[in-house]
């Protein structure tokens, strides 16, 4: 009978592994400020965390996963049908998007081998709307014929 051995030996491995799945919502993504979560853990730890959030308008929205420890990991931005708008994307680095209002998440999987986590911020900046350029140019305009006009004087 060499099962029994094997068995209390992979759930003794397993049980010296750490897990964690989370569901965070981070509920409506406001302009400018931003999101930040950070997950450490000083076993193994496999990793399958869900961070989502609402845009009330078009926004531009940076995000970046930073690994702490020897954490290995990828992450990607879904929509509200789970669908990938952006990834895998890679730890360390910072992934910019142009979004228009609605409900997204991002999923964040990983291990960390021996110990460690990682950390994940967001941040949401207004993209001007097109009235906004046609008012600037209408400005420039006017304040163009204004100062010729003065010349002429």
């Amino acid at each position: 009978m060499q099962l029994k051995p094997l068995v209390a030996a992979s759930a003794l491995a397993l049980a010296s592994f750490g897990s964690h799945a989370a569901n965070t919502n981070w509920g409506a993504h406001e302009l400018s400020p931003s999101f930040e979560a950070q997950i450490v853990s000083p076993v193994p730890l496999f990793f399958g965390d869900t961070y989502s959030f609402t845009l009330g308008s078009t926004a531009e929205v940076t995000s970046g996963v930073l690994a702490i420890g020897s954490t290995i990991g990828i992450y990607a931005l879904l929509d509200s049908s789970n669908a990938i708008l952006g990834g895998p994307l890679s730890f360390g680095s910072e992934h910019t998007f142009t979004l228009g209002a609605g409900s997204y998440s991002y999923a964040v999987l990983g291990f960390a081998p021996t110990g460690g986590g990682y950390a994940i911020g967001s941040v949401a900046t207004p993209v001007p709307e097109p009235e906004t350029y046609a008012m600037l140019l209408a400005g420039l305009g006017v304040v163009g014929f204004l100062s010729r006009r003065r010349r002429a004087d």
